[in-house]
């Protein structure tokens, strides 16, 4: 595994990171507040934290799921659209068809890209909660303050800090721990430096080593490598031959690890350690896959399309079959603590989910598409628009990026075109009932085609 030397300082995670560690902080000084020994279990804290986390971007999931139950009735329109367009490349063709599939968009108040948004969102809050779980230490001052005991022991009791460094390195190096890199901007030395360097590593760790102590950031560093350790590291650790004279830092070892074992123990497991095969830590791994494939069924369910041709729901689909078997491999790859975020995350989406579906079960499809129509709508007369007037709709029909350039002229005539085809080329999707608030939202749409009696009467006028 790799070990990310303290707080991540990317430009875009490092800020969210440092926030969501803070939140990660006080749930683990609110339950220490509780605790006996003035400790609180991290796999508690791990799981508090991601139901607060996810809480915080219920909104964003609300709005995404308005989409998707948009989408459902919107598909067979764009489907239709899209088959009518298939082979034709020319400029006049792709017009036509954006200004068409505007309409549609118009038509149920969304926009294109509603449905990305939130997604481009919450990926930078998914990859900053992962640094955050991977290294809790570097967050969590009093989990780090434990490892700190143990290099202050050593500093303090007159172990030879460069025989201590170069002790630490061949342990590790001798140990499973065998892909740790160095990335610490501190230590440009030993920038990407790898492990099995080992000379090279002892020198480049030797220079954070000022007037007999470790400085801030080769502390860190050691922080990160003891953080790694799991319980045969620490029993090996204790036995290395430059403590063999020195009590003191083994019995400050052999406490710091006890407070450890407390703190990162979850239900018999160790969540600093990686899932096996062969106990109670491959429940992980599988509970990361189930909850993951009933959230996804949940959180899909009413959202079937059946369009058969629509290649991005077939996309999907196989996304969310593919997503939770990959999530489990995953968790082999991480410690057990990012396993257990994966599945908390996956419940909460899993309540999440139940109580978004009855809600919009209860309030119907149809009020949604009426209230995006309405905000829509007052954003216009905010801007001076009238959304009713027949200029706004000429706008609606060609308000699209890839016409820019395309004449008044030009748009006009193909306005026209629509509106003396409308009958013969524009998709209606025959599943909306009659006088439903649907049926009242085609009225953007010029080129709607209404009910049988509708068009009847059309025909006599």
């Amino acid at each position: 595994m790799n070990v990310f030397l303290t707080q991540y300082d990317g430009m875009i995670l490092g800020p969210i990171a440092k926030v969501l560690g803070f939140i990660l902080q006080g749930i683990y000084s609110f339950f220490s507040f509780f605790s006996p020994d003035g400790n609180a279990n991290v796999g508690v804290c791990i799981i508090v934290f991601t139901f607060i986390v996810n809480g915080l971007m219920i909104p964003l999931t609300i709005k995404q799921q308005k989409f998707s139950k948009l989408n459902t009735l919107m598909a067979p329109e764009l489907q239709a659209i899209r088959d009518k367009y298939k082979n034709k490349k020319d400029q006049e063709s792709i017009t036509r068809m954006n200004s068409e599939q505007q309409v549609i968009y118009n038509k149920y108040g969304v926009s294109p890209t509603a449905g990305c948004l939130p997604m481009l969102i919450t990926l930078p809050i998914f990859f900053a909660l992962y640094r955050v779980i991977y290294n809790v230490p570097a967050y969590v001052p009093q989990i780090k303050e434990i490892y700190e005991n143990i290099i202050n022991a050593v500093t303090s009791s007159g172990v030879d800090l460069m025989e201590f460094v170069e002790s630490v390195v061949v342990f590790v190096k001798g140990s499973d721990i065998t892909s740790i890199k160095l990335s610490n901007p501190d230590l440009a030395n030993i920038s990407a430096q790898s492990i099995s360097d080992v000379s090279g590593l002892i020198n480049n760790i030797k220079v954070g080593i000022t007037n007999g102590a470790f400085n801030e950031a080769s502390s860190n560093y050691l922080v990160d490598v003891l953080s790694q350790f799991r319980g045969e590291h620490w029993t090996e650790f204790m036995k290395m031959n430059v403590f063999s004279s020195h009590s003191s830092v083994v019995n400050t070892i052999s406490s710091s690890y006890n407070d450890l074992k407390g703190i990162y123990s979850f239900f018999g497991m160790n969540i600093m350690e990686v899932p096996r095969w062969n106990d109670i830590t491959l429940s992980i791994p599988i509970l990361a896959v189930v909850t993951q494939f009933i959230s996804n069924k949940i959180m899909m369910k009413g959202n079937k399309n059946n369009n058969q041709n629509d290649s991005t729901a077939a996309s999907m689909n196989a996304m969310n079959n593919i997503m939770p078997i990959m999530s489990g491999v995953f968790c082999f790859m991480f410690p057990i603590g990012v396993g257990l975020y994966w599945v908390a995350g996956s419940v909460f989406r899993i309540i999440q989910g139940i109580f978004i579906n009855l809600y919009f079960d209860k309030v119907g499809v149809d009020a949604i598409a009426a209230k995006n129509v309405e905000k829509r709508n007052k954003k216009l007369a905010k801007k001076g628009i009238d959304p009713n007037s027949t200029r706004m709709q000429e706008l609606a029909n060609t308000r699209t990026s890839s016409i820019k350039n395309i004449s008044t002229t030009n748009t006009s005539n193909i306005s026209s075109n629509n509106r003396s085809s409308s009958k013969q080329d524009f998709y209606v999707n025959r599943d909306i009932k009659n006088g439903s608030i649907a049926d009242f939202a085609n009225m953007l749409n010029r080129d709607y085609v209404g009910s049988s009696s509708e068009d009847e009467s059309k025909q006599e006028d």
